[in-house]
């Protein structure tokens, strides 16, 4: 029970004003730039000929901005697992 009351404080500290811990509000600001990067890409490859250099370069934006996303979709449920692997364990503890 002190443990974990020590790890919650611990966390606490750790955490920002709206209670998000640093490593969540990183990978946030990353997908907000993925957002960013992905949809403009997406837009202007509608908006340009099909067959310029201007059409390919979008396309790839969009898709290095989907790939941002992808990854930090990922990023974020391995480190939701791992939180809660690591809380499981200290739940059970020695005993």
């Amino acid at each position: 029970m002190v443990r974990s009351a020590k790890r919650a404080q611990h966390e606490a500290d750790r955490a920002d004003p709206d209670g998000c811990p640093p490593d969540h509000e990183v990978l946030r600001g990353f997908l907000r730039i993925g957002i960013f990067v992905g949809v403009c890409g997406l837009i202007m490859a509608l908006m340009q000929p099909r067959d310029s250099a201007g059409f390919v370069l979008s396309v790839c934006s969009a898709l290095i901005g989907g790939v941002l996303i992808l990854g930090v979709v990922i990023l974020t449920r391995w480190f939701m697992r791992r939180e809660r692997e690591q809380g499981i364990e200290e739940d059970e503890g020695p005993g």
